[in-house]
């Protein structure tokens, strides 16, 4: 990141963490179902007018852990970054109301990949340099509530062919 004209200009994290899932979606594999590109972007310099946050410095590492909240969700930061500029840590991103309906209309099947509590949560670990950051996102995570909303769904949809042909019942 860098400063410029009283603005921070940054990588921003859920743009990094979008890219990364959207290079990760040919994994995920329910029959019948095709997933769209996720779009997460957003403009990436801030006024740093009204910022905020808690550091320290510790053991030569500047360490952030802080929650950012936007229009685009939370995301709750544990960060280390090195004098030599290097980066890691690890962030939890829920997306808003807003960011969750907008990838719901744009695709139905991003269904499968809401919690319990119908939240889009990205687990991410952060590596890299400053200039360069490297994001992961926990794949295993999403396929575990992939594979949930899957068993749910198929699960509903046993129930109403039961229900529309009461000759099943008697299987």
């Amino acid at each position: 990141f860098f400063f410029h004209n009283g603005k921070l200009n940054t990588k921003n994290l859920i743009e990094l963490a979008s890219d990364k899932l959207n290079q990760n979606l040919f994994r995920f594999s329910v029959p019948g179902v095709a997933f769209k590109n996720f779009d997460l972007r957003k403009d990436n310099t801030r006024g740093l007018e009204n910022t905020k946050g808690d550091f320290e410095i510790k053991n030569g590492k500047f360490i952030l852990k802080n929650e950012i909240l936007n229009e685009q969700g939370s995301t709750k930061l544990d960060a280390k970054v090195g004098l030599d500029q290097s980066l890691s840590g690890t962030a939890v991103y829920t997306a808003s109301s807003q960011v969750k309906e907008q990838l719901l209309a744009s695709d139905k099947n991003f269904s499968y990949f809401l919690d319990d509590k119908k939240k889009f949560v990205l687990h991410l670990t952060l590596g890299g340099v400053v200039t360069n950051p490297q994001i992961e996102v926990d794949v295993n995570d999403l396929k575990s509530k992939m594979v949930k909303n899957s068993k749910q769904q198929l699960q509903k949809r046993i129930e109403e062919e039961i229900q529309k042909n009461p000759e099943i019942k008697k299987l």
